[in-house]
């Protein structure tokens, strides 16, 4: 029986042909573009930093009680990848609930080459585990050639195989070296589904000077090396922090109890993420409108949240 979930589960990521168009809590549709925020779920709503983000996979999996669906999102300078979003979700509910269970420790914890566990190319990984509930939130660089053409698990390259596509058909350009976050969690005392979201972005795209080195750990960025360049330290720094934000909201989506959420004040972020929405800071009246559009161009914050705090500030 652990064997037949077992593959079935890796079926349902290898072999993930099947697109629920029905799916009515989800109106994301491959080849749409949307702009500001997206609805994943009613508690889940992921702001889109400012410009076009496009839907290139989106697929929903189901067998008896077990369902898993994802969409993947986007943003273009040209045909060179900005940024890009990863949203991943799965049920495991009922009768498949405990073989679930110890897949996802088996992936989570105690996979070979990657998971919630410290290694030495993650520059951030902060975690929560009890029992079966975990709460993961990872920060790194990503060698993106490795990453999509050669991973160091030759079985995980059929993952990026849609992406892979899209990425030729369309004439793409991938970025040698892109920064992420990675955002896990699941809790069965608050729902069977376990909830990912990973975010990368393109530097040299968004404030960061030109990358030199291009490989995993050649990189400057990577942990062993960044303190050696000052200026890709800084942004990363401000990366991290970014990233933190967004784990907090990520949290407040999941309907993380206390007991479950990571102490991100370390990386400047409280445990108020309202605070992020409308207490900007006690400086100068133009340093608040400052710090606040640039929580909008890093996607901390929606257009009608920014209007709505920004006509605070005004007033």
């Amino acid at each position: 029986m652990k064997k037949f979930i077992g593959i079935l589960v890796l079926g349902l990521i290898l072999f993930v042909t099947t697109i629920d168009a029905k799916a009515k809590r989800d109106p994301l549709r491959t080849g749409e573009i949307y702009e500001n925020e997206i609805i994943w779920t009613s508690k889940i709503r992921i702001a889109l930093p400012p410009g076009k983000w496009t839907v290139i996979e989106k697929w929903t999996w189901t067998y008896n009680s077990l369902r898993a669906r994802e969409a993947v999102l986007v943003q273009l300078e040209g045909n060179l990848i900005n940024r890009l979003i990863d949203i991943w979700e799965f049920d495991g509910g009922g009768k498949w609930m405990s073989y679930v269970q110890q897949w996802m420790y088996e992936v989570y914890f105690s996979d070979d080459y990657d998971g919630c566990y410290k290694r030495p190319e993650y520059t951030v990984l902060e975690r929560y585990k009890g029992g079966a509930s975990f709460n993961c939130f990872k920060v790194r660089h990503y060698d993106m050639n490795r990453t999509l053409y050669s991973p160091d698990d030759k079985s995980k390259k059929t993952y990026t195989a849609i992406i892979r596509k899209w990425i030729r058909e369309n004439n793409i350009e991938v970025p040698p070296i892109m920064l992420g976050s990675a955002h896990y969690f699941f809790a069965p005392s608050i729902k069977d589904t376990a909830t990912n979201i990973w975010y990368l972005m393109n530097p040299e795209l968004n404030g960061a000077s030109k990358s030199e080195f291009t490989s995993e750990e050649t990189s400057e960025y990577y942990p062993g090396n960044i303190n050696k360049y000052p200026d890709k330290k800084k942004f990363m720094e401000k990366w991290i922090k970014l990233s933190a934000k967004r784990h907090k909201l990520f949290e407040n989506g999941v309907r993380a109890k206390p007991r479950h959420k990571l102490d991100l004040s370390k990386y400047g972020v409280g445990e108020q993420v309202e605070e992020i929405k409308t207490t900007i800071s006690s400086s100068g009246f133009t340093e608040k409108l400052k710090e606040l559009h640039e929580l909008y161009k890093e996607g901390a914050l929606t257009k009608e949240e920014f209007e709505k705090a920004k006509k605070k500030i005004l007033n």
